[in-house]
């Protein structure tokens, strides 16, 4: 496996993520309060999409490794053999990922 990000910098990266999921909720939340709900929605789905690369980073953590090269691009850039972009596959993966942690 390639790391794109290896394991020493997983808690940075978790950071960095944490930081845009802050940014991301605080500006959604000022746009909602001022009746902006379509903004606030977009605001919102960056957020929680940004929520599953912090998941990503935390998962890979726990197993004791780094972040490889496919998995970044996976939800980063989406899944052109199976034709779905980064904003359906980060989701999915989060899931997949979330049940697979919760078995073992």
């Amino acid at each position: 496996m390639t790391e794109l990000i290896p394991y020493d910098e997983l808690d940075d990266g978790f950071q960095r993520t944490k930081f845009l999921v802050e940014s991301f909720m605080d500006s959604s939340n000022l746009a909602f309060s001022k009746n902006h709900y379509h903004i606030s929605i977009g605001l919102s789905i960056l957020a929680y999409e940004e929520i599953s690369k912090m998941q990503m980073f935390f998962f890979a953590r726990q197993k004791g490794e780094g972040i490889s090269k496919e998995d970044w691009n996976l939800v980063t850039k989406g899944d052109p053999k199976n034709k779905k972009s980064a904003h359906v596959v980060k989701p999915e993966k989060s899931y997949l990922d979330r049940k697979k942690f919760n078995r073992n």
